[in-house]
């Protein structure tokens, strides 16, 4: 967990590529809306919202052990980005992050903002990323970068750009 700290303004242009990136990389297939993602959607307007003192900023955590490879965002006890850089995805980044919001949102069923269903999807999703990645540890389970084309045949494989070997 050392590697995760909070955002600041020199980090905005990262901060930006990683979120033009992955929207680009994990969702333009789905929407296929060029006026959005590669018009409005760009590095420059999104690192003016990560300006000093911006709330944004203020609320946004950056996975950088040399290199940012990975942000978080998050509004009250709800996490609203979570982002890792493609090349660098499958390493536990976005586990890390996770957890570290998990842990500093004390996402529980007593936070007004979570409701049981939301604290049980978190619960869920943090101890699958937990097994897969002790599976892959013990070279039972190889992730690979997914190719698929299929027309939403695995959405969650698309959303996510990995698939199971």
């Amino acid at each position: 967990m050392g590697y995760i700290r909070p955002a600041r303004a020199s980090d905005a242009s990262r901060i930006a590529e990683l979120i033009v990136v992955n929207y680009r990389t994990n969702f333009y297939k789905f929407f296929k809306n060029d006026e959005f993602y590669f018009g409005e959607l760009n590095v420059l307007d999104t690192a003016a919202e990560y300006t000093e003192g911006s709330e944004e900023l203020k609320h946004t955590y950056v996975y950088d052990d040399g290199v940012v490879r990975g942000m978080m965002r998050t509004d009250g006890e709800e996490l609203v980005k979570l982002y890792v850089e493609p090349q660098f995805q499958s390493r536990g980044i976005g586990a890390e992050l996770l957890d570290h919001a998990v842990r500093e949102l004390k996402a529980t069923p007593h936070n007004p903002r979570l409701t049981p269903l939301h604290v049980i999807c978190l619960h869920i999703f943090r101890h699958i990323t937990q097994i897969l990645l002790a599976l892959r540890q013990q070279g039972c389970v190889k992730f690979r970068q997914s190719d698929e084309k299929s027309d939403f045949a695995s959405d969650a494989q698309g959303l996510c750009g990995i698939a199971l070997m």
